[in-house]
């Protein structure tokens, strides 16, 4: 596959395979299928290569298709048929195609399908992927990926000896150094990965079942001069809420200079990772205590065996040290403790590692002026918090879902308009009772009751059918709740769109989005659990085409008269920034000036210093605007108001559905209790967990940040002509 057309990351799990299978049944042509098996949810990589035997004679439209095998996938209604069109011209020996294709269940069992000119080539089909068994479809054990964080390791093949140290000190490190709990309770090991440069994906997305991409800085700056897509592919990712190591660097001014990005070291980086730096002391020096505890009781004991020499131990001593180490000698455990001693923690080192946010994502860079130790890892892992799951940081569970999908409803539709139908069952009530039967009784005729009674209830009953059904409309409605963090160094930003549409009939084409979306469904929970769905029958949501300038979901994944709700991640590159020229004197105020195509209001901006300056609408690439300075109880207001006047809230009573069945009914809060970070409870991943801690917990803004709103852009909205209602566009990050 040419460095360009990459998409599969070379793993392990990498699949290639050929079709047709069986050689004898070529016609003219042989169709190479690449991917990566991927269990979790996200998106899979697939390359094609398709290769004639001589070239194409003529232009040829194919399609190769995906779709879901029973037992495939879990939840079994979760699966989704997807099409790769693949145009080839005349002449052509070779054609290269490589998408990302959304997956929004477990497993990847799937059948392909090859349709020549929309005839189907049987002969090219195949099953790929492994089938789950019926027991193990509600397994949890399934996504064990999001509470383990996976590494991928970076180097080039010349150099790979140089971090074999790394990668080696790397491997053991267990999620009991990043949680603290015992190792019986967490046993999965933090995973890695490594790679050649030459392996990396040249689209975002395909970083995103990764928690951290590692380097070395001056490998990094061989990668950005070198590999420019991939790099860019890189950046994107980091934007979206991704996180790059980078160790032996030399400052986080460089590290940023080198990725093009503000360098904002925040108090609260730094207490992030002096906090990590302490539980790791904590934690050696207990793990030393309690060798030292064995050594002294162990000898103890030894004095008080029998005059034969018999080495036993007593329950009382037993009971007291961890399992297996009474039986261990003290000059092994005294050889632990010689080893401990010369791995001792560096006591600087918080001075070595540096933590910064760029957009969504964090950059860690590790000074290498020592050897890199293990518990500088260890530092770096409990860092992460709940980063280390893809369903924390994108904030949707796209397999189960939750009531937290009503947070965000359209007001108002799909709702039984209550009001007007107790006025039509009073109007009914009226005319059948004071009204038809007095009449017909006064006039000697009461038995038309029979006929007239049954006719105003049918005639009523029509009535609230058809004012339900143009009460909301036959058109599409949306709600949107779009996200943007910009980055002000560079003007790139990552974002977060959150949509929910209604469709009084729906809409023919489906529903669109652009062709490096993240596309996520936010399922209404309906009180299903994680077993009750699974023992469903298997059924495919729909089909979904995915070509080189988007992806378009066919309309069965926007039902008629229902409220569906999808969570879109993109990165947006030269958006603009918003810019805060200085005071030139002490008794001038500073000036603004906003780079961005859109306009502005509510801004609120916090300089350097940690002084606070609003200003109430800026126009599209406004500039000198003045400024007017805010107190801190004034700033935290607007602060506050921002976020409350626009706060994901459920429009209908959230019923707490708590299960003693042990059924799994919301994954996302099982996810937060096994990252082990009790503190840092994050439903609505990192974009909106920033708003909530910025505006509604602390209500202040980290030194040189802003925060404004503005109408939703234009591709925010999904489906054409969709009427826009009670939507909102958040815009932040640094000042440059």
């Amino acid at each position: 596959m040419a460095p360009e057309c990459l998409a599969v990351l070379t793993t392990p799990d990498t699949q290639s395979l050929v079709l047709p299978t069986d050689p004898a049944k070529t016609k003219g042509y042989t169709v190479l299928f690449t991917w990566n098996q991927p269990k979790s949810p996200g998106y899979m990589a697939v390359d094609i290569r398709v290769k004639a035997i001589s070239t194409f004679a003529a232009d040829r439209r194919l399609v190769l298709r995906l779709e879901p095998v029973e037992g495939g996938h879990s939840p079994p209604q979760s699966g989704m048929t997807l099409d790769i069109p693949i145009s080839i011209d005349q002449g052509t020996k070779v054609a290269t195609v490589s998408r990302l294709l959304p997956k929004w269940s477990t497993g990847n069992g799937y059948k392909i399908r090859l349709f020549d000119s929309n005839v189907e080539r049987e002969d090219y089909s195949a099953e790929i992927g492994e089938l789950l068994r019926r027991s193990f479809r509600s397994n949890l054990k399934a996504l064990e990926n999001e509470n383990v964080i996976d590494w991928l390791i970076v180097c080039e093949a010349d150099k790979r000896s140089q971090v074999d140290s790394f990668v080696d000190q790397l491997y053991p490190i267990r999620n009991s150094a990043v949680t603290g709990r015992a190792p019986q309770q967490n046993p999965s090991e933090v995973t890695r990965k490594v790679v050649s440069p030459d392996e990396l994906p040249t689209d975002w997305r395909g970083y995103q079942a990764f928690d951290a991409v590692v380097f070395q800085q001056s490998q990094l700056r061989t990668f950005k001069a070198v590999r420019s897509r991939q790099y860019s592919a890189l950046r994107k990712w980091l934007l979206c809420g991704g996180t790059i190591i980078v160790f032996d660097a030399e400052s986080i001014a460089s590290l940023a200079e080198d990725l093009d990005v503000t360098p904002t070291v925040s108090a609260a980086n730094a207490w992030l990772v002096k906090n990590a730096s302490d539980t790791v002391h904590a934690n050696y020096r207990d793990a030393l205590r309690q060798l030292e505890d064995a050594i002294r009781e162990i000898k103890l004991e030894q004095k008080r065996q029998s005059a034969n020499g018999f080495f036993r131990a007593y329950d009382g001593v037993a009971a007291s040290l961890p399992p297996g180490m009474m039986s261990t000698k003290p000059a092994e455990l005294q050889q632990r403790i010689d080893k401990m001693l010369l791995k001792r923690p560096d006591p600087s080192q918080t001075q070595r590692i540096w933590l910064t946010n760029v957009a969504a994502g964090q950059l860690i860079g590790i000074d290498q002026a020592s050897d890199l130790s293990e518990h500088d890892l260890s530092v770096v892992a409990r860092t992460f918090g709940f980063r280390q799951s893809p369903m924390l940081r994108r904030g949707v569970d796209p397999l189960l879902g939750d009531q937290r999908v009503r947070r965000w409803l359209i007001p108002g539709v799909a709702q039984p308009p209550v009001y007007t139908f107790m006025g039509l069952l009073t109007l009914f009530v009226v005319l059948v009772g004071p009204v038809a039967y007095r009449q017909t009784t006064k006039s000697g005729r009461g038995y038309l009751m029979f006929a007239i009674a049954p006719v105003l209830a049918l005639v009523t009953t029509a009535m609230m059918l058809i004012y339900g059904v143009l009460a909301d409309g036959f058109g599409t409605q949306t709600r949107v709740r779009q996200v943007t963090w910009v980055d002000g160094a560079s003007g790139d930003a990552g974002e977060r769109i959150r949509g929910t549409y209604f469709s009084g009939v729906r809409p023919v084409d489906g529903i669109a989005f652009a062709a490096d979306d993240e596309v996520m469904v936010y399922p209404d929970l309906d009180d299903q659990s994680w077993e009750t769905l699974n023992r469903r029958n298997d059924a495919s949501m729909g089909r979904v085409v995915v070509t080189g300038g988007g992806q378009q979901f066919d309309k069965k994944f926007l039902p008629s008269r229902a409220q569906k709700q999808f969570v879109v991640h993109h990165p947006r590159l030269n958006l603009g920034r918003l810019r805060m020229i200085p005071r030139k004197s002490a008794d001038k105020t500073p000036t603004a000036s906003n780079e961005f195509d859109f306009d502005l209001r509510n801004v609120v901006m916090r300089d350097r210093k940690g002084v606070y300056w609003s200003i109430q609408e800026m126009s599209a690439n406004q500039t000198d605007v003045t400024c007017d300075r805010a107190t801190q109880n004034i700033a935290s207001e607007m602060l506050g108001g921002l976020y409350n006047d626009h706060r994901p809230i459920s429009s209908t009573r959230e019923v707490n559905r708590r299960s003693y069945s042990s059924r799994t009914r919301d994954l996302i809060s099982i996810t937060n209790r096994r990252t082990g970070d009790p503190s840092r409870i994050v439903t609505d991943g990192v974009f909106e967990f920033w708003l909530q801690q910025n505006l509604q917990v602390s209500g202040e803004l980290p030194k040189g940040y802003f925060i404004a709103l503005a109408d939703i852009s234009a591709d925010a909205i999904w489906v054409p002509e969709a009427q826009s209602v009670a939507s909102v566009r958040f815009v932040f990050g640094t000042l440059p």
